[in-house]
């Protein structure tokens, strides 16, 4: 998915409104495919593509916030974009479930391999283990800390896009309301 569509910058020429029909579209219909089948790397291909995918989205909000023009709309891709953020917190889960699930599995090919060593020359038989387990162990921690960094990032832009998104939808609340004050008045 990350690598089947490209996300560019935005300006405001651009048609914010139209880029987010398209936009949580995409996504969403990404994310339906990716829980139909939800295997390692359609989740991984999901938890990639989440940091860009909200700060992109996060841009196009701030653009049409502020316009009079698309304030329901807003309002409407607002809530779209927390539903976004909710579903990329479900894949959170499964990929931390499926790192969860790799780990189990590595120590029980340890585990076996210890068995067969108890059964079986000893000398030959170590020396293949340790081989054996010292790549286990870096392949378990390698993929423990490339874990734990895509998740901090995904963690982080969910976060961040989310307090963008809250704190302009507060800010859109707000002028709305002064500039119906100021029509009254």
């Amino acid at each position: 998915m990350y690598s089947k569509y490209r996300w560019f910058t935005l300006s405001t020429d651009d048609l914010h409104v139209p880029h987010l029909e398209t936009h949580f579209a995409f996504i969403f219909s990404e994310m339906q495919k990716a829980q139909a089948q939800p295997d390692e790397q359609n989740v991984r291909s999901i938890m990639m593509a989440a940091p860009v995918v909200l700060q992109h989205i996060s841009t196009h909000l701030q653009f049409i916030k502020g316009d009079r023009l698309h304030a329901n709309a807003f309002a409407g891709y607002s809530e779209q974009f927390e539903e976004l953020i909710a579903g990329i917190k479900e894949f959170e889960k499964l990929a931390n479930s499926f790192a969860e699930q790799n780990m189990k599995q590595q120590q029980a090919e340890q585990q076996q391999l210890q068995e067969i060593i108890q059964r079986g020359d000893q000398t030959e038989l170590q020396k293949h283990l340790m081989e054996v387990k010292a790549e286990q162990e870096f392949k378990v921690l390698k993929e423990q800390h490339n874990h734990a960094v895509r998740v901090a990032k995904a963690q982080n832009s969910i976060k961040l896009a989310q307090a963008k998104a809250l704190n302009e939808i507060e800010l859109a609340k707000v002028r709305a309301a002064n500039e119906k004050g100021a029509q009254w008045q």
